[in-house]
């Protein structure tokens, strides 16, 4: 909903990145889930036609309804799904069994380990990702690969992606 002008190189070098880290190909299906006016859809519709994969569109009234939200992840076979956790939380009471995720990706909010412990108890997920990153940084900047038992009550926010350079400011944006 903020108007932020970027280099067509930053989108091309995050899906790249993204399309890597992921191992993007031709089975990779992601749920574009959220609003065009919303960066990360950029993320969602391109990242999987770069392999070869499909960006599988949920509806509004999908998106609103937990059930047939699952149950089109699950028809349509998608495997990257990426949303804030507060929305996930909203609808995770409500997986089906047979839901399996390849990645599942969350940002943009606080991710506790309490929640993810939560995501473990519902969903069979092989890849949870904690990506941050400002819009000016075209979507994302830095990511964190959840991995093992986390100690400390937050998923840290990680380390730099590929290709990307991470600094850390003081109050008078002086390097610290």
């Amino acid at each position: 909903p903020k108007g932020v002008a970027i280099e067509h190189a930053s989108l091309a070098n995050k899906i790249l990145t993204l399309a890597q880290d992921f191992n993007v190909g031709d089975g990779f299906r992601s749920a574009l889930a959220i609003s065009c006016a919303f960066d990360a859809s950029i993320e969602q519709a391109m990242l999987p036609l770069i392999g070869g994969g499909a960006a599988v569109i949920i509806s509004d009234a999908v998106r609103e309804s937990p059930s047939q939200l699952w149950e089109q992840l699950i028809r349509n076979n998608v495997t990257f799904v990426s949303c804030v956790p507060s929305y996930l939380d909203s609808i995770l009471r409500s997986a089906s069994q047979d839901a399996f995720l390849q990645h599942l990706v969350l940002g943009g909010e606080v991710f506790t380990t309490a929640f993810e412990k939560e995501i473990c108890r519902y969903l069979d997920v092989e890849n949870i990702t904690n990506l941050y990153g400002p819009t000016e940084a075209t979507i994302d900047a830095i990511g964190f690969a959840v991995e093992g038992e986390q100690g400390g009550p937050h998923i840290p926010i990680g380390r730099p992606l590929s290709n990307y350079r991470v600094y850390v400011l003081d109050g008078c944006l002086e390097p610290v």
